[in-house]
């Protein structure tokens, strides 16, 4: 049972990005539940981190599109 587990976690990991693989891996989660919820929670921080970026790539366009209408 415990080699099914290990051949589940895996897979899972696997298909994630490779970024995220990593450091799923170096985690070594020893149940398929706590390597989806690390994998989630590393998920929610890069795209956060897009969201930030995409929000400061917008204010320096509006500021940006102001400073040559001016």
């Amino acid at each position: 049972m415990v080699h099914e587990e290990e051949d589940r976690i895996e897979r899972y990991i696997g298909g994630l990005p490779e970024n995220i693989q990593w450091n799923v891996m170096f985690a070594d989660p020893t149940r398929l539940q706590d390597a989806i919820r690390l994998a989630n929670n590393l998920m929610d921080q890069k795209l956060k981190g897009y969201d930030v970026k995409s929000a400061e790539n917008k204010r320096r366009l509006e500021v940006s599109q102001r400073d040559r209408g001016q």
